[in-house]
């Protein structure tokens, strides 16, 4: 309630009068009275201050990681409301690489005409320690060769790496094979063909050698000396390691085999030997000599005269 004293003339006119809105806003206002009733213009919005509320979704970094403000929200306050504001800035920027381990405060500035607001919040970067994956098989071990496995940090932006061996994988056979006969065909019995690893020499499989129908027979009783029994000629007919046919022996050792004939044969004169002199040697009495290192070898005893061999794998640990 106010009172007006006027000297002019009736009529309306436009007056200006001071107004205490409040203990803490003294400005002079502007208004005018019309049909009984004050029209204030509204204020004009001042920037106060600007919080960071909530602050980003990331607070936590390992160093050499990139800033990350997602989730983060600026309002700013003004002297008659306030509101949310996107157009400010950060130092450091988002999507610095942050490489100072410790506490580092994040600055945001925003202006707003004539006005600015400052504020800040922490975030905390700890020593880079490398958080390996589980590894990536890089190049597949074979029967023969090592392979390797790649690991990889799994901090962004660090990108470190290291690669392990792979011990050799004993059953994968991507080489070639060869056949070698394991027991020779006679005239009546069926023999056994080995199927060999090219690298390694493993035994892979075997094939069944049809009998040869192919008797030879005894000048002196008639018989044949591969399947009847016959022993004057005292040739060997069946001739055959005294061992499994996958035997497994220990590096640097030796080793004695022995062969089981057919009666009346004698051992003078068979032939041994070994695929991989790399291995182990043997003497021609069948003592094979391992050297030190792991894999397989094929020894082989052949009698000369009758052409007639047998083999076996040795499993070198």
């Amino acid at each position: 309630m106010f009172n007006i004293s006027a000297t002019a003339p009736e009529g309306i006119y436009p007056i200006t009068a001071i107004v205490h809105l409040s203990d803490k806003d003294m400005n002079n206002v502007q208004f005018s009275v019309i049909n009984g009733s004050i029209i204030i213009p509204p204020k004009t919005a001042i920037l106060d201050r600007i919080e960071v509320n909530p602050k980003p979704d990331k607070l936590e970094y390992i160093e050499g990681e990139a800033l990350n403000l997602k989730g983060m929200v600026v309002t700013a306050f003004y002297n008659n409301g306030k509101q949310e504001v996107t157009n400010y800035t950060t130092n450091p920027a988002n999507g610095a690489i942050l490489n100072t381990v410790g506490k580092q405060i994040v600055t945001v500035n925003y202006a707003e005409g004539d006005s600015a607001a400052e504020t800040s919040f922490t975030v905390d970067v700890f020593p880079h320690v490398h958080k390996w994956d589980d590894g990536t098989v890089t190049i597949e071990p074979t029967c023969k060769v090592k392979g390797d496995i790649t690991f990889t940090c799994k901090h962004d932006g660090c990108g470190a790496r290291y690669t392990e061996d792979i011990d050799i994988d004993p059953d994968n056979h991507v080489g070639g094979t060869f056949k070698k006969a394991i027991t020779a065909a006679t005239c009546n019995v069926e023999g056994v063909m080995g199927i060999y690893c090219d690298d390694c020499g493993a035994l892979l499989g075997t094939e069944i050698i049809p009998a040869t129908g192919l008797h030879d027979y005894c000048e002196v009783c008639g018989k044949c000396k591969i399947h009847e029994g016959c022993s004057h000629g005292g040739s060997i007919t069946s001739l055959v390691i005294d061992a499994p046919i996958v035997t497994i022996v220990t590096r640097n050792s030796i080793k004695k085999f022995n062969v089981i004939l057919n009666e009346g044969a004698s051992a003078d004169g068979l032939i041994w030997s070994v695929n991989n002199p790399l291995y182990a040697s043997v003497s021609q009495n069948g003592t094979v000599a391992l050297y030190n290192m792991t894999g397989s070898i094929i020894l082989t005893v052949t009698d000369p005269v009758s052409k007639i061999s047998n083999s076996i794998i040795i499993r070198i640990m």
